[in-house]
């Protein structure tokens, strides 16, 4: 937590200006709480003594939560500004992962190890809210004003990704000799599948009648939301807009194969051909 810091955005006037332009000077206060757990389980059998496998198994999940607050001078607009944040976001990682390692002794000592993972990223983010506003304070009377000309609308986000990985691969290694001369004949492959999706629903708050006045709760409250039956000239106080861009949203696949041959031999106690 931290209550002292500064933010500020500056610009460059022109090009040869010796200066830059302070178009808004915030003080800022935030504070945030991360939790992180996480588990790890290896497992290993020899099922004789020519062949083994291992299970690899992790999970890692961690939570943050954050509130933010801003006020300051926006030269640009030359007004007062307010700004809030309220995050909460969490993440998560679970792989598990078999291997195997083989030596085939009737097949001139080849050997073989093979790996399939499967791993589980998520990311999600409900409801990360923004709350902005400017003000004037004239003969010890404030004025606040909701003015999207000035600042964004109070907005709510809600995101969330899913991402799936499959890993497999398998090696063969064959070692021979030829002339004395001590060789290894490798070969092998491996296949990679991914996909994610990712999806962001953002809803802005909009107001027809300005009826903001400095406190938050009253104005997000139930009954200035919706139909106002005491003023038909204007029929509705805040509504909520679906703000949500399908180009914020995707879905992505990709998958890898891959396959190699490779020869191993040392041509002397100097030279090495791979």
């Amino acid at each position: 937590y931290y209550n002292n810091g500064e933010n500020g955005h500056y610009t460059l006037t022109t090009l040869n200006s010796p200066f830059l332009q302070k178009d808004l000077q915030l003080n800022d206060e935030k504070g945030t709480m991360n939790v992180l757990i996480g588990g790890i389980l290896n497992l290993s059998y020899r099922l004789s003594k020519n062949n083994k496998i291992s299970l690899n198994i992790i999970h890692n999940h961690c939570g943050n939560k954050q509130a933010r607050y801003q006020e300051g001078w926006s030269l640009y607009h030359e007004v007062n500004f307010q700004t809030r944040t309220l995050q909460f976001s969490e993440r998560s990682f679970s792989a598990a992962q078999l291997r195997g390692e083989h030596t085939f002794k009737s097949l001139s000592n080849m050997k073989a190890s093979w790996m399939s993972s499967y791993t589980h990223s998520k990311h999600d983010e409900p409801d990360l809210r923004f709350f902005t506003n400017i003000f004037e304070t004239s003969n010890n009377d404030t004025v606040y004003e909701i003015d999207i000309a000035k600042q964004d609308l109070p907005s709510r986000y809600f995101r969330n990704m899913n991402e799936n990985n499959f890993d497999n691969r398998i090696d063969f290694e064959l070692p021979f000799s030829v002339k004395q001369k001590a060789l290894k004949f490798q070969f092998g492959g491996v296949y990679t599948l991914r996909n994610r999706i990712f999806r962001e629903n953002i809803f802005t708050y909009k107001d027809n009648n300005n009826s903001f006045t400095g406190n938050i709760e009253n104005y997000l409250s139930d009954s200035n939301i919706g139909m106002n039956v005491d003023n038909y000239q204007n029929n509705y106080g805040i509504y909520i807009s679906d703000g949500s861009q399908l180009s914020n949203n995707y879905d992505a696949n990709q998958s890898i194969f891959a396959a190699y041959i490779m020869f191993d031999m040392q041509l002397s106690d100097h030279f090495r051909a791979v």
